[in-house]
């Protein structure tokens, strides 16, 4: 009800159509026989990161629970797209890696989505499609929770498993109090 009074809802919802248009427009659907689109996500996280990736950082980055990340590196595995470097000192901690038929996947799958990408660059100009593309990032960054900032930047540091588990108690705590989103702590914990 709060919503209804705080916002014009016809104008929003026209806003909303305008929104819904532009993506249909703009994004193509799966080839037959791909990656799904949360696969490819993944292995372009993967592909993307300036260090190898574990199944936990994926889950900060996607948002995605743990368990749905744990089956998309199962499915990614056995369509042979991902494979898993296991640690020396812990055989149970392991990063990932993306294989060549996994790398094949992903340049079909680029040409495919990224053509309307590039057509609407073509279409609306390099100036116009930077400064949408600029505003889009701003919005994602507003709607990003400040949490989840936190948890990938405690992640980032090589940090021991015992001094992860004390950092993230504390969190543990500050959610308890409030300070922390229950949806965003249940991601990690």
């Amino acid at each position: 009800h709060v919503i209804m009074d705080d916002f014009d809802w016809i104008d929003m919802m026209e806003k909303m159509q305008e929104i819904r248009l532009f993506a249909s427009l703009n994004l193509r659907g799966r080839r037959k026989g791909a990656a799904t689109p949360q696969e490819l996500d993944v292995l372009s996280r993967i592909l993307l990161s300036d260090a190898p990736l574990t199944p936990l950082e994926l889950t900060v980055l996607t948002g995605l629970s743990k368990s749905a990340v744990s089956r998309l590196i199962e499915s990614l595995e056995k369509k042979e797209f991902l494979g898993k470097h296991y640690s020396e000192k812990d055989k149970r901690s392991y990063t990932l890696h993306i294989t060549e038929k996994g790398n094949l996947e992903l340049q079909q799958t680029y040409q495919h989505y990224l053509k309307p990408v590039y057509r609407l660059r073509r279409t609306v100009g390099e100036e116009r499609f930077e400064s949408l593309l600029a505003q889009i990032k701003e919005a994602n960054v507003m709607l990003q929770s400040k949490e989840v900032t936190e948890l990938l930047f405690i992640r980032s540091y090589n940090l021991t498993r015992p001094v992860q588990k004390l950092i993230f108690q504390v969190l543990k705590a500050q959610k308890i109090n409030g300070s922390i989103p229950g949806s965003i702590y249940s991601r990690f914990f």
